[in-house]
Protein backbone atom coordinates (compact mmCIF):
# COMPACT_ATOMS: atom_id res chain seq x y z
CA UNK A 1 0.00 0.00 0.00
CA UNK A 2 1.26 3.47 -0.85
CA UNK A 3 1.33 6.04 1.88
CA UNK A 4 -1.03 9.00 2.24
CA UNK A 5 1.54 11.79 2.02
CA UNK A 6 -1.11 14.51 1.74
CA UNK A 7 -2.41 13.51 5.18
CA UNK A 8 1.14 13.29 6.57
CA UNK A 9 1.94 16.80 5.34
CA UNK A 10 -1.30 18.20 6.73
CA UNK A 11 -0.81 16.48 10.12
CA UNK A 12 2.77 17.73 10.49
CA UNK A 13 1.72 21.26 9.47
CA UNK A 14 -1.05 21.19 12.11
CA UNK A 15 1.40 19.95 14.74
CA UNK A 16 3.81 22.76 13.87
CA UNK A 17 1.02 25.35 13.88
CA UNK A 18 0.14 24.30 17.44
CA UNK A 19 3.80 24.68 18.43
CA UNK A 20 3.82 28.16 16.90
CA UNK A 21 0.65 29.16 18.75
CA UNK A 22 2.08 27.80 22.02
CA UNK A 23 5.41 29.53 21.34
CA UNK A 24 7.33 26.29 21.70
CA UNK A 25 11.07 27.10 21.51
CA UNK A 26 11.99 24.49 18.89
CA UNK A 27 9.26 24.63 16.27
CA UNK A 28 10.30 21.61 14.25
CA UNK A 29 9.29 17.98 13.90
CA UNK A 30 12.09 15.47 13.37
CA UNK A 31 11.07 11.98 12.29
CA UNK A 32 12.94 8.86 11.27
CA UNK A 33 11.98 7.31 7.96
CA UNK A 34 10.29 4.47 9.83
CA UNK A 35 8.16 7.00 11.76
CA UNK A 36 7.27 8.84 8.54
CA UNK A 37 6.24 5.64 6.80
CA UNK A 38 4.17 4.57 9.81
CA UNK A 39 2.36 7.94 9.77
CA UNK A 40 1.72 7.58 6.05
CA UNK A 41 0.24 4.11 6.34
CA UNK A 42 2.70 2.65 3.83
CA UNK A 43 3.06 -1.08 4.35
CA UNK A 44 6.66 -1.30 3.22
CA UNK A 45 9.70 0.86 2.92
CA UNK A 46 10.74 1.41 -0.68
CA UNK A 47 14.49 1.85 -1.06
CA UNK A 48 13.86 5.14 -2.86
CA UNK A 49 12.80 6.82 0.40
CA UNK A 50 16.33 6.38 1.72
CA UNK A 51 18.04 8.25 -1.11
CA UNK A 52 19.26 11.79 -0.78
CA UNK A 53 17.96 12.55 -4.27
CA UNK A 54 14.36 11.68 -3.28
CA UNK A 55 14.40 14.09 -0.33
CA UNK A 56 16.24 16.77 -2.33
CA UNK A 57 13.34 16.71 -4.81
CA UNK A 58 10.85 17.00 -1.94
CA UNK A 59 12.91 19.81 -0.44
CA UNK A 60 12.87 21.75 -3.70
CA UNK A 61 9.20 21.02 -4.37
CA UNK A 62 10.00 19.58 -7.77
CA UNK A 63 7.10 19.03 -10.10
CA UNK A 64 6.13 15.56 -8.82
CA UNK A 65 7.10 16.13 -5.21
CA UNK A 66 4.99 19.11 -4.15
CA UNK A 67 2.83 17.50 -1.45
CA UNK A 68 4.95 18.58 1.52
CA UNK A 69 5.59 22.05 0.10
CA UNK A 70 1.87 22.45 -0.62
CA UNK A 71 1.20 21.66 3.06
CA UNK A 72 3.32 24.72 3.96
CA UNK A 73 6.37 22.78 5.05
CA UNK A 74 10.07 23.13 4.47
CA UNK A 75 12.31 20.21 5.25
CA UNK A 76 15.87 19.23 5.78
CA UNK A 77 17.10 15.66 5.57
CA UNK A 78 19.89 14.00 7.45
CA UNK A 79 21.95 11.19 5.92
CA UNK A 80 23.78 8.52 7.88
CA UNK A 81 27.38 8.88 9.02
CA UNK A 82 28.61 7.85 5.55
CA UNK A 83 26.50 10.59 3.98
CA UNK A 84 24.54 8.07 1.94
CA UNK A 85 21.17 6.85 3.19
CA UNK A 86 18.77 9.36 4.74
CA UNK A 87 18.00 8.46 8.36
CA UNK A 88 15.59 11.21 9.42
CA UNK A 89 13.83 14.30 8.15
CA UNK A 90 13.15 17.58 9.98
CA UNK A 91 10.09 19.64 9.11
CA UNK A 92 9.37 23.32 9.81
CA UNK A 93 6.61 25.66 8.71
CA UNK A 94 7.46 27.75 5.70
CA UNK A 95 7.71 31.23 7.27
CA UNK A 96 6.98 32.80 3.89
CA UNK A 97 3.55 31.14 3.93
CA UNK A 98 2.52 31.54 7.60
Amino acid sequence: MRGDWVRVGRDIAEELSRMLAERTPDQSVRLTLAELLARSGADQEPDGYRTRSYWAQCQLGDRYWTTLRDAGLVLSFHPDERGEEVQWVTFRLDRMRT
